[in-house]
This record gives C-alpha cells, structure tokens and sequence, in this order.
C-alpha cells in the first residue's frame, strides 16, 4: 500500500487537504506539509521526516506542488535514500483526487497514473 505525503508552498497542502475532503470525502492515506515563508529547509525537512517516520513501512509518493523548489528538493533527498519513495511536481487536483482510490497500488504505478491523469485531465474549450 502506498501512503502520499503532499507538500507545497504556502498553504497549498493544507488546500489540497480541503478539496479532497469536498471531493472525495476522505483523506485517509494522506499527509499534508505545508511550507510556510518564514520556515527554512531545515524545518521543512524536520516534518518531512516526521511524515516519513509515520509510514515508514510503506511505498511513499511525494506529491509537490511545483519542480525546483524547496518542498521538491526536500523531498527528493528522502526519496534518494529508500527505493520505495517516488516524487512528482505539478500534478493537478483532478488527478490528485483519483490517486486515493488506487492506493494499493505501488508508488512507481501511481507516478504513472499521475502522469496520465494530468494530461488527460487538461482540456480547452473547443469553439
């Protein structure tokens, strides 16, 4: 079973945290770190590994809100040390919302499913 951990600037987090509750109606699997202006990496890091220390035993997939920053580095460093932690970045909230109801899949197939979701998710208005 795979366990995400979504972490982001702000309140962004927390924001996902919200919809999923509307949208879902559950966030069980999850966890929520936000990284607020006056935290600095080193305490970004410190609740990262206090995620990562709830679910230890388990795939984990990072979901960041964008590629480059500090919650994305922060988290690529801890999933460099284990082979069962993926990372993404700019994955959208409809794909998000689906990631909890395939949860028992690995944290590389959900990558994957990500992925897709958010292209397939993104859509014009065709005039």
């Amino acid at each position: 079973m795979t366990k995400i951990i979504v972490v982001g600037h702000g309140r962004y987090a927390s924001s996902v945290k919200d919809f999923l509750e509307i949208i879902t109606g559950s966030v069980e699997g999850f966890y929520f770190v936000d990284f607020y202006k006056d935290d600095s990496s080193t305490s970004l890091r410190e609740k990262l590994d206090k995620a990562v220390e709830e679910i230890k035993d388990n795939d984990i997939l990072f979901i960041c809100d964008l590629r480059g920053g500090s919650p994305f580095n922060e988290s690529v460093k801890i999933a460099f040390e284990k082979s069962n932690m993926e990372v993404i970045a700019g994955a959208n909230l409809a794909a998000i919302s689906e990631i909890g109801f395939n949860l028992e899949k690995s944290a590389k197939e959900l990558v994957d499913k990500l992925l897709n979701d958010t292209k397939e998710s993104v859509k014009k208005l065709e005039r």
